[in-house]
């Protein structure tokens, strides 16, 4: 039965599952519609067979999907960027001029306040005393929709920065997150979790997409990209 949408970890736990298959080069959740795209080569009707074997609730496919995937931080901005602009245009075509002249001058009091904060309190030429200066001079020659323009800009720089500053901020805590207490060991053609600290020489171990590699060795089968950028914090 097809659900009408996925949740963020329902969403998270079928990508991982799908790109720990054989032959799968991509996958693609999409939470709205409850819908998932994959790309893979060899045989479809093998692929299918995996992908009825999918239980969400099992301990090996939670051990798949890394503790922070950005998925519910980049939904919720894209969704924060698109009001923005429904906002922004939908007040430009709907409501009267001189309803907009108002709206503007008062949006326009807080880029002004920075500005003249920046300029007498820090004595700083910097960048809000340019916007303030921008959007000032525009009100004051009468061009609102123009001071309007300005800040609806700067209001979206100001989101993409902000954005940019938490992916940055999760992604790096992601990196950082390499202790693990438990690894997934193939014996006798089946896995199954084990502590760490039973692995001996010679055991077989299967490392997922987005897990860290746990101890030094050799491939014996598959085949992946390796995220070397916080090997020198390993010991």
């Amino acid at each position: 039965m097809k659900k009408r949408h996925f949740s963020y970890d329902e969403a998270d736990s079928l990508q991982y599952y799908l790109l720990s298959l054989d032959g799968v080069q991509k996958a693609t959740i999409y939470e709205r519609s409850g819908d998932a795209v994959v790309v893979y080569e060899g045989d479809r009707e093998a692929l299918l067979d995996q992908i009825c074997q999918y239980d969400p609730n099992s301990d090996q496919v939670k051990a798949l999907v890394p503790e922070n995937t950005n998925r519910e931080l980049m939904a919720s901005y894209k969704e924060k960027l698109i009001q923005k602009v429904i906002l922004h245009y939908g007040c430009r075509f709907l409501l009267p001029s001189p309803i907009r002249k108002v709206k503007a001058c008062l949006m326009a009091t807080r880029f002004i306040y920075d500005g003249l904060v920046c300029l007498f309190k820090r004595r700083k030429l910097e960048v809000p005393v340019l916007d303030a200066t921008a959007i000032s001079v525009s009100l004051l020659s009468g061009d609102h929709e123009t001071a309007s323009s300005v800040m609806f800009l700067l209001g979206i720089g100001d989101l993409l920065e902000e954005w940019t500053h938490k992916k940055s901020v999760d992604d790096l805590a992601r990196s950082m997150a390499l202790k693990s207490d438990s690894v997934w060991v193939y014996k006798d053609g089946t896995e199954r979790q084990v502590p760490i600290h039973q692995i001996v020489p010679g055991d077989q171990i299967s490392v997922r997409v987005g897990s860290m590699i746990p101890f030094d060795g050799t491939v014996i089968s598959g085949a992946a990209l390796v995220n070397q950028a916080a090997r020198r914090g390993l010991s």
